[in-house]
């Protein structure tokens, strides 16, 4: 039995765990005078009434009443103490009414962070968003993040402002990345570094104008004062893929072709998965360089991370010699987005085989057919062997995700490409 120790990183964690949930949640003073403090109980109506606005309702899909709101300020207390979220009540002072919500996705190894907001509607055209996020953009970077991501549906003009006037960067569209009731939409992804400039201008009137309609099926329909569609029922948009279908059954092997199959990893692959992390460029780009022991608890972690559904990891053997490991392709899963990012590796004796590439295709194939429409790619600028993989498979390159990465020797950008379901799986001749 495993004790459940992740294998070792050569790049130390940006920011320590427990630096932040071993202690209490501050009150940050927003930039225009108003106060970011932790959630209470008696914030559950002003919850309430906010998810029930169609604007939110759209935004942050959600069934709105007092056990949900509830649930919804407990969970993000947990999160506090997990160090995965930090979210804040936007109010007037330390015991006045919530106005609105600005929270962050943390992620403190690799020094990032991801900000979003609501306004409650009585609150809206005072320029809370903008101040708020411009706090905890400021409290991110105090704490360690170096970067702070901002996305948001293309056509949310709102939310651009509130990028635009907080300083961020817009780094570029993601295709198909926004999952709302009404389908599939592009987002747009913007970013703030450590050192950069808040160039804020907050005003009244930002946001005088919000939508009454929502998109149902692809054709507007009313919503009416209370948040809800034609049937009177407020409408969630449920996760792209249920929790279970990985955990609950095996993990399959894949056929990429080439006399190569794809299969779960085995104890036995241990050996050649230290060969591996001893390669100078596995060891670089995927930050990790392992003894047997720790060839041992990574193997443990790609098991682990099947039943989690966090996951997929396969080892790329040769169909007629399935126990010596050629290398390795993994899909990381967001099965409530409907999305997915493919990674791997190749062994220095078994390069220039066209492995990677054909364990790209059976891999993104696979998450497709699994239920997830998008499927992402990233690697170092310098990675060209990537770059030929994600073209040969036919990949869409996006655009460049600033200080995205922690290597060895300082923080990288990144390459983001990415696949959509029906798309083909090569370049067009």
């Amino acid at each position: 039995m495993s004790d459940r120790r992740a294998a070792p990183r050569l790049v130390p964690p940006a920011v320590a765990a427990g630096s932040i949930g071993a202690t209490a949640q501050p009150v940050i003073e927003s930039t225009n005078g108003h106060v970011l403090r932790p959630l209470v109980d008696a914030d559950a109506p002003r919850v309430i009434e906010a998810f029930r606005d169609p604007d939110i309702q759209y935004y942050f899909s959600a069934s709105p009443d007092r056990a949900f709101a509830e649930a919804w300020i407990a969970e993000r207390r947990a999160a506090w103490v997990a160090e995965t979220n930090a979210t804040w009540a936007i109010s007037d002072g330390i015991d006045g009414p919530l106005l609105g919500r600005v929270s962050l996705d943390l992620d403190l190894a690799g020094g990032a962070g991801a900000v979003a907001y609501w306004i409650v509607p009585d609150s809206s055209g005072r320029g809370l968003a903008a101040a708020a996020t411009r706090s905890v953009v400021q409290w991110a970077h105090e704490t360690g993040l170096h970067r702070v991501a901002l996305g948001h549906k293309r056509t949310n003009t709102r939310s651009r402002l509130v990028a635009e006037r907080c300083g961020f960067t817009l780094e570029g569209t993601r295709r198909g990345a926004a999952r709302l009731i009404d389908g599939r939409h592009d987002a747009l992804l913007w970013s703030h570094l450590d050192g950069e400039p808040d160039r804020i201008s907050v005003g009244a009137g930002e946001f005088d104008s919000p939508r009454r309609t929502a998109l149902v099926s692809g054709r507007p329909r009313s919503i009416s004062p209370d948040g809800r569609l034609g049937n009177g029922h407020l409408r969630a948009c449920p996760p792209a893929i249920a929790r279970g279908t990985i955990s609950s059954g095996a993990q399959p092997d894949l056929a990429p072709g080439r006399g190569l199959r794809a299969r779960p990893f085995v104890a036995d692959d241990a050996a050649r998965v230290v060969e591996a992390f001893a390669d100078p460029d596995i060891r670089y780009f995927h930050g990790r360089d392992l003894d047997l022991e720790g060839a041992r608890r990574w193997i443990d972690d790609a098991h682990h991370g099947w039943q989690a559904e966090r996951v997929a990891n396969w080892a790329v053997v040769d169909a007629d010699r399935p126990d010596r490991l050629l290398g390795r392709v993994s899909m990381s899963l967001a099965l409530a987005e409907g999305h997915g990012e493919v990674g791997y590796w190749v062994l220095p004796d078994a390069r220039g085989r066209g492995i990677a590439t054909a364990a790209c295709r059976a891999a993104t194939a696979w998450a497709h057919t699994l239920g997830l429409y998008r499927v992402e790619l990233e690697h170092h600028p310098s990675n060209e062997r990537s770059r030929r993989v994600a073209e040969r498979c036919g990949f869409t390159f996006e655009f460049v995700k600033r200080s995205h990465h922690r290597m060895v020797d300082g923080t990288s950008d990144a390459w983001l490409w990415s696949h959509l379901v029906g798309e083909a799986d090569r370049p067009p001749t």
